[in-house]
């Protein structure tokens, strides 16, 4: 909620500022901000080690890749998130849609509209909790996203594209939401660092490429084809997906207990 909430905000205010006092004002505000946050972050104190961590290093690096490699549906989760978000990710090419659409003032609801839907999701996620078959969610959820974003595409209005990023940007977090819970429920507290690495690893590189090729391929084709192609693909990637690691489709969650019991057996090997 909190960064579904200042993902709103942000751009929204952003947008307006940009509008009404210029860019140079609000680059200077945002500067402002960020410095506060810095100084949060000093403030923070740093967490002790387990005691019964390993020393960080090489092959640490490489116990958590093993691990990973051993467990089906976290390599699902992982490769389904890359290719959501590299196919599929539109932002890069939102200044160039607002352009079509008012401009500065809209850019900021294009930057807002995925946060939106995300937002209503986590408000509404109770129903969550009785989702058994959580690897099919993940994987529909996903598909969902680019669904989404093939819309984007056809879009010819800015409420119609605003609508579609929230759709978009709910699809999005309920495959998060799946995702997260599958992690937490399931990986050993020992090995829970070195997945969380890993985890960055798709958050970093999967928006970065998927923006580099928006942009590309909106050069070369135009906004709503790069758009609308990206999805699909993203729609066939996660298909493919699906397809090469069926235990992932097929995962259900835990039963109640079995969770604990498996990282208790996996602290005592």
């Amino acid at each position: 909620m909190r960064g579904t909430t200042a993902a709103i905000a942000g751009p929204s205010i952003a947008g307006l500022c940009i509008a009404t006092v210029g860019l140079p004002l609000t680059f200077a505000a945002d500067a402002g901000t960020y410095a506060l946050s810095l100084l949060a972050l000093s403030a923070i104190r740093s967490m002790p080690p387990a005691a019964d961590a390993r020393p960080a290093g090489l092959s640490s690096i490489l116990e958590g890749l093993a691990y990973a490699r051993s467990r089906p549906e976290l390599i699902g989760t992982y490769a389904v998130d890359i290719a959501a978000m590299t196919f599929a990710m539109p932002m890069a090419v939102f200044p160039a849609l607002a352009d079509r659409w008012g401009g500065s003032a809209a850019v900021g609801y294009l930057y807002s509209a995925m946060s939106v839907g995300g937002l209503l999701v986590t408000l509404s996620s109770g129903w969550t909790a009785k989702v058994q078959w959580q690897g099919a969610a993940v994987i529909l959820a996903a598909a969902g996203w680019g669904l989404a974003i093939v819309a984007l595409g056809f879009a010819r209005s800015l409420p119609v594209a605003v609508a579609c990023l929230a759709l978009a940007g709910a699809a999005d977090m309920v495959s998060a939401l799946f995702r997260m819970t599958i992690w937490n429920e399931t990986i050993p507290s020992k090995l829970r660092g070195r997945m969380a690495g890993i985890e960055q690893l798709s958050y970093m590189t999967g928006p970065l490429l998927g923006n580099a090729r928006a942009g590309f391929a909106a050069e070369r084709y135009g906004l709503g084809r790069s758009i609308a192609w990206g999805g699909l693909i993203c729609v066939l990637g996660v298909g493919a997906c699906a397809a090469s690691l069926p235990k992932f489709w097929r995962y259900r969650r835990p039963a109640t207990g079995e969770s604990a019991r498996a990282e208790i057996d996996s602290a005592t090997d």
